[in-house]
This record gives C-alpha cells, sequence and structure tokens, in this order.
C-alpha cells in the first residue's frame, strides 16, 4: 500500500540532517545512521501532534530562521541528477524488450541528463538571481 512507502529507503530518506532535527525536536534517541522513518518517529510525531492540539503554547514559528535551511549548489544538483536518473529508469522500465538492440540506442539518445543541467544552470533560482537588472542603474 502507499503507506508503507514511507518505510522504503529508496522511496523516503531522512537523511542525516532530517535524523538529527526530528530526534531534537521529538526528543527521541535514534542513531545518525537510520535514516528511514519508524514505528517509533510516528508514535512520537502522533504524540506531538496530541500535545500541541492540547496546549498550543509550544508552537514553532515557520518563519524563524532556525526553521530554514540554505542548501548548496552541490545538493540542488544532486537532487535535479537523481530526479533524471530516476525519470530514465522508469523509461528503460517502461520499454519490455530490452535484449533488442533499438531499444538500446534509444537510450543512448535520452537527453535527460544534458537537459536537466541545462535548465538547472539556465533557469534555476541561482541563476535567475545573477540575471537580474539593478533598477538604480
Amino acid at each position: 500500500s502507499d503507506f508503507l512507502l514511507i518505510f522504503n529507503p529508496k522511496y523516503y530518506r531522512l537523511g542525516k540532517t532530517g535524523r538529527i532535527r526530528m530526534n531534537n525536536r521529538l526528543n527521541l534517541h535514534l542513531s545518525q545512521k537510520l535514516q528511514i522513518i519508524t514505528y517509533e518517529d510516528l508514535f512520537a510525531i502522533i504524540d506531538e501532534l496530541i500535545n500541541l492540539s492540547i496546549s498550543p503554547n509550544n508552537q514553532d514559528d515557520i518563519d524563524h530562521l532556525k526553521n530554514r535551511r540554505v542548501r548548496s549548489v552541490g545538493e540542488l544538483l544532486q537532487i535535479l541528477i537523481r530526479i533524471a536518473f530516476q525519470k530514465i529508469r522508469y523509461k528503460l522500465g517502461k520499454n519490455d524488450n530490452h535484449n533488442d538492440p533499438r531499444q538500446i540506442k534509444n537510450v543512448t539518445e535520452f537527453n535527460v541528463i544534458q537537459s536537466t543541467l541545462r535548465e538547472f544552470y539556465g533557469s534555476s533560482q541561482l541563476s535567475q538571481y545573477l540575471d537580474e537588472t539593478n533598477p538604480l542603474s
């Protein structure tokens, strides 16, 4: 079922930072190497939601800087490359005939990674920031 996908590390992974923040927020003592959601996490989340509904004094301010994280250029690029490889895997899985040489040729014609890099450097938030003109000049 769809609910079980959150326990699959290929589908959803917290990462090191996510595990540290979840442990701190929910007062858990799980290993930082465990980067998937566990049942203990779910029970702690439900417990925290119940506590928030009872006493709304402990609410987080979503606009506070401690709740923000700046992603590096490499991390943004890594996310887009991962999505590109998932698209390639989907296209390969869609083709039933893997032994046909014409199908293998079509794999090399995928310009998914090239278009991903072009999109990143051409239309990402960083390149848009550099392309803005100064209204005072």
